[in-house]
């Protein structure tokens, strides 16, 4: 979606970056910093991604994207506090879930519940990198 909507590829991190895995859209990510890793040197590509790390990944891509464009994808401050499970959030996801919740982007599981640690489907995952990249 990055490389999409800015109409030029990202460069890749070098193949050892991660111990399991090569590969190039995950090092453009990576080095794009849209995401970061398990720890160390591994990506841990077979595991499944719930709600808050897709919403931080996706809160990530819409920094880098207005570093180069300058155009604020997500200008509302974020705010979980509508949320009734937003103890459950973890530290450094609240920026990213707020964020992408306050710009219309990531809606919750319910009108009062994030549901942060459910999996993350891939139509949701779809639906919100939808709902970016309309705003570009």
């Amino acid at each position: 979606m990055t490389e999409k909507a800015l109409d030029k590829e990202i460069e890749a991190a070098a193949n050892n970056t991660f111990t399991d895995t090569t590969n190039e859209a995950v090092l453009k990510a990576y080095k794009a910093g849209i995401i970061t890793g398990v720890g160390e040197s591994k990506f841990d590509p077979k595991a499944t991604t719930n709600r808050e790390q897709i919403a931080t990944m996706i809160y990530r891509a819409t920094e880098y994207l207005k570093t180069q464009t300058n155009k604020d994808l997500t200008p509302n401050a974020g705010n979980i506090e509508k949320f009734t499970d937003k103890a459950n959030i973890s530290s450094w996801a609240v920026e990213g879930v707020g964020k992408l919740a306050a710009n219309d982007i990531m809606n919750g599981t319910s009108a009062t519940t994030a549901s942060p640690k459910d999996s993350c489907t891939v139509e949701q995952s779809i639906l919100l990198i939808y709902r970016v990249y309309g705003k570009v």
